[in-house]
């Protein structure tokens, strides 16, 4: 079966999306004065999807607003990072609203991020279709290492409407190592974004050209400690061994999880909502020009003026 015969089961990380909505898109409100922007801007972006990919399954991955596993890991995982706006905040229950409408199943579990949520969700589809394939859809570049024969991801470029579709040639080709090297790769570097570690020193090329020589950080540190890392600076030997806790600890860190406990059932994901429904959600919050375009899809039985 190939790719174009192949039915589909699209994931979307709905805080990444979200979140770049609701920066990307002027603040609409409601009649009442509500926020509605960023609400809006999702819509857009996953009709959007909905028409290319031409999904037969949907799921929406959410974080969870508590700490979670990688926090009880290292306190200062993801330190730094602005508090989320309140106004993006009160549009959450207006998204899962807009989700329900769709009759869409969306997930959310205390303890993971939506990275686990589609890891887990993408693992148990693939269990009860092999020949599914998955598109994750996030602007979160740690996603690519679940990237196989099956598994897409759509990585978000600008705005919310554009995203880039990577497969395991694709990821080679742009970051210089395979799809499942890319956790090493993080581990070694470090990410300041996530307030990821790494080992202070080594940079992505150093990174890239340890991992193509020897796979992963496991492999590296074997043969650092067997004395067969020949081709390696002494620089490079020294800062490997003085931060090796913390490219372990790295590693755990932005490792996806693919056994979180959820109630996935694929049927249930099934892409099959009522128009009207989703019309009076989009009267509710004014947003005009979705029902006009909307309307002319139901016509025309296509998305593609999304």
């Amino acid at each position: 079966m190939n790719s174009e015969e192949k039915d589909k089961i699209l994931l979307v990380d709905a805080n990444s999306l979200f979140h770049r909505a609701y920066h990307a898109l002027p603040s609409l409100k409601t009649e009442d004065g509500e926020a509605t922007g960023a609400v809006y801007g999702f819509m857009l972006a996953f009709l959007k999807e909905i028409n290319e990919i031409e999904p037969k399954y949907v799921a929406i991955c959410l974080d969870f607003p508590a700490p979670t596993f990688r926090h009880k890991e290292f306190e200062d995982y993801k330190a730094g990072r602005p508090p989320t706006d309140d106004e993006l905040k009160n549009q959450f229950p207006k998204l899962k609203e807009a989700l329900r409408a769709f009759e869409v199943p969306f997930f959310e579990k205390e303890g993971y991020e939506a990275d686990d949520l589609a890891g887990t969700i993408s693992k148990k589809a693939l269990e009860k279709d092999e020949n599914l394939e998955v598109v994750i859809v996030s602007g979160d570049r740690d996603l690519l290492q679940l990237v196989d024969e099956n598994i897409k991801i759509g990585l978000l470029k600008t705005g919310v409407k554009n995203y880039t579709l990577y497969n395991k040639d694709k990821v080679k080709e742009k970051f210089g190592v395979l799809p499942e090297r890319m956790n090493d790769l993080k581990a070694l570097k470090g990410d300041s974004s996530d307030n990821i570690p790494g080992a202070k020193g080594i940079g992505k090329v150093t990174a890239t050209k340890l991992l193509n020589k020897f796979k992963s950080i496991e492999d590296i540190y074997n043969a650092l400690d067997k004395g067969e890392i020949e081709g390696t600076s002494k620089r490079t030997q020294n800062i490997l061994k003085k931060e090796r806790e913390k490219v372990f600890l790295s590693k755990k860190l932005v490792e996806i999880k693919r056994d979180v406990d959820l109630n996935f059932n694929l049927e249930e994901a099934a892409l099959d909502y009522d128009n009207d429904k989703v019309i009076e959600m989009f009267k509710k919050y004014n947003f005009k020009n979705l029902i006009k375009r909307f309307r002319k899809k139901e016509q025309k039985k296509t998305l593609k003026m999304f």
